[in-house]
């Protein structure tokens, strides 16, 4: 067909240029333009002129040849763009192949790393001196050979700091101390605590170790002994007389009683305060041979004629919301 067509474009170009040929340039200025009519009219018969193939098949006019020879070029020129696109989609498709084979290679190997060392009973371990083998290793996927690096010790995991805990406070028991006199001996206290073992019957059974501290005795008390430590103390320097003086050794708390009137005396105040503390007759309070004195600095009245147990003094305000 486009043989064809060719053939009638030379046909007519020829046409054109014979009738050119016929005009020369003497004749007037109205045989030209009649020239140039007919050179028109000539175009558009050629335009209009129906084209058939060798077999006496229409095919169509020259102006229907020519739309369509534009439609051809111009699906032609789009068949080139996408085949272009698809060219460049390839590409792109072979570029994200390649990167999901290289990170399932990866994958592959991490996980045949891990089974590899589920596998291992922990009695067929290695020793931990003991280093992989330098060689590197090979694997085989999908075609492609990857040799991996050679392999390393894998470095322990630092343990996570134990959490340090915090150190108990530590708690000595109540004792009472027996401070041997001038005159007197360690060995003479013993003595007389063992002659009369009957009349402290009592510090027996509440003394949890006897010890030596120097020159003096030392008796360590039960939990239950401490609540009677100033019954004991009574009697033991009733017996031991003058031989040695007891002394409490256990948490106390001062208690100062401040801007009391002159006439108080220290009996009131001791009564009063363990009213308020609901301690009355408590055997933890330790009368004090000082009395009630006035502070020559500020003239304030203070009570310090006794020693409270801290930890009968902190339930006694727990209880009373003080």
């Amino acid at each position: 067909m486009a043989a064809a067509v060719n053939k009638r474009f030379r046909e007519s170009t020829l046409l054109l240029e014979e009738r050119e040929q016929d005009i020369s340039p003497d004749e007037s200025g109205g045989a030209h333009y009649s020239a140039i009519k007919q050179a028109r009219r000539l175009a558009g018969v050629i335009r209009d002129m129906p084209v058939a193939l060798e077999d006496h098949r229409y095919v169509g006019t020259m102006q229907e040849l020519t739309n369509t020879l534009a439609r051809v070029e111009e699906e032609r020129d789009q068949m080139r763009q996408e085949v272009l696109n698809c060219k460049l989609a390839a590409e792109e498709g072979k570029r994200q192949c390649q990167d999901l084979n290289a990170r399932l290679i990866k994958l592959e190997r991490a996980q045949k790393g891990k089974a590899g060392r589920a596998a291992v009973a922990p009695a067929e371990q290695a020793p931990a001196k003991e280093k992989p083998s330098p060689k590197a290793t090979e694997e085989k996927n999908d075609g492609f050979t990857v040799v991996g690096k050679k392999g390393k010790p894998a470095k322990p995991k630092p343990a996570a700091p134990k959490k340090r805990k915090e150190p108990r406070p530590k708690t000595r028991p109540d004792a009472l101390l027996l401070k041997v006199q001038k005159g007197s001996s360690y060995a003479a206290v013993l003595k007389t605590l063992k002659t009369k073992r009957e009349e402290l019957k009592e510090i027996g059974e509440a003394a949890a170790k006897v010890r030596r501290s120097g020159d003096n005795v030392l008796f360590e008390l039960t939990s239950a002994g401490s609540q009677g430590i100033g019954q004991l103390v009574e009697s033991l320097q009733t017996e031991l007389g003058g031989t040695a003086t007891v002394a409490t050794l256990r948490q106390t708390s001062i208690v100062v009683i401040r801007d009391v009137c002159e006439e108080v005396d220290r009996a009131e105040i001791r009564d009063d305060l363990m009213d308020q503390l609901q301690v009355q007759g408590n055997p933890n309070w330790v009368a004090d041979a000082s009395g009630i004195g006035r502070d020559l600095r500020t003239g304030e009245v203070a009570d310090s004629g006794g020693y409270l147990n801290a930890g009968d003094a902190m339930d006694a305000c727990a209880q009373n919301s003080c």
